[in-house]
């Protein structure tokens, strides 16, 4: 089998190739968890697409080549619907369907602007309590995108 690359419209990629120790546990180093999920059902790993560069090296490195597919032009896929009331999402002013890494760059800019350290005297601790609102969420989020 060659290895192979194809891209989602959900901003990820499948990653499929021959298994080697060597070569998985490289991926793992090379790519951090929170943008990576093995899927066992399709034995393949979703990748997400800021790093699907690194991946191809990768494979090209182990394998020799790689193959890389594009996905179809055309309207994506349905949206997933909205649940209302997640609060994790909510925290980060972000949808559920929002992408991981749309939901890592919403937590990055959120908790630049609102650290402690940034703010005057009077609103240190109302920032405070909104950083440990934001901390509980990406961590919950994170929790739930790795199980």
């Amino acid at each position: 089998m060659m290895p192979h690359i194809r891209r989602l419209r959900d901003g990820r990629a499948e990653v499929k190739f021959p298994f080697d120790r060597d070569v998985v546990e490289a991926l793992k180093l090379r790519v951090p968890s929170a943008f990576r999920e093995w899927s066992p059902a399709a034995k393949v790993w979703l990748v997400d697409d800021p790093w699907v560069p690194d991946v191809a090296d990768l494979l090209r490195a182990a394998f020799g080549t790689v193959r890389v597919e594009h996905a179809p032009a055309g309207p994506g896929p349905e949206p997933a619907p909205i649940r209302r009331g997640d609060p994790d999402f909510a925290a980060l002013h972000l949808l559920p369907s929002a992408p991981p890494s749309l939901v890592e760059a919403a937590f990055r800019a959120l908790a630049l602007a609102a650290h402690p350290d940034r703010q005057p005297t009077s609103e240190r601790e109302r920032a405070t309590e909104q950083m440990a609102e934001l901390n509980q969420a990406i961590e919950r989020l994170r929790a739930r995108r790795s199980a």
